[in-house]
């Protein structure tokens, strides 16, 4: 997700209180190891494949505050949707759901009813 402000059309206006774009980040609260090896208390930012760090995460974190109702709302619903989406992919590449590769597929059961041959089943 690249910063609003790095956007080539940053200074276009939109609807009043909508959210025309939104990614999924995690919070990511962590302790490491600077260069010489002092420990650091940080939140981290990931989104995508990139981990963003705020210059001063104490003072940043302390700044936070609740968003508007109507962005709220539009927020959480986006997010649900993305984040089912995420975890459906996930499941699905972990073999946890139907249609997995995991998974017997249709070419691989041969299912004949009650009382029918199997020449008849293959002849439909």
């Amino acid at each position: 997700m690249t910063p609003i402000g790095q956007l080539a059309d940053h200074d276009n206006l939109g609807e009043p209180m909508t959210v025309p774009y939104q990614d999924i980040g995690f919070m990511i609260p962590l302790a490491w190891h600077g260069e010489g090896g002092e420990m650091h208390n940080d939140v981290f930012l990931l989104v995508g494949n990139q981990v963003y760090v705020p210059d001063n995460s104490e003072r940043w974190a302390a700044d936070l505050a609740p968003a508007k109702d109507e962005i709220r709302r539009q927020v959480i619903i986006k997010f649900k949707s993305q984040f089912k989406a995420l975890v459906k992919q996930c499941l699905l590449e972990m073999g946890e759901l139907p249609g997995s590769a995991s998974l017997p597929g249709r070419d691989d059961v041969d299912i004949i009813p009650d009382g029918a041959t199997s020449e008849a089943a293959t002849t439909g």
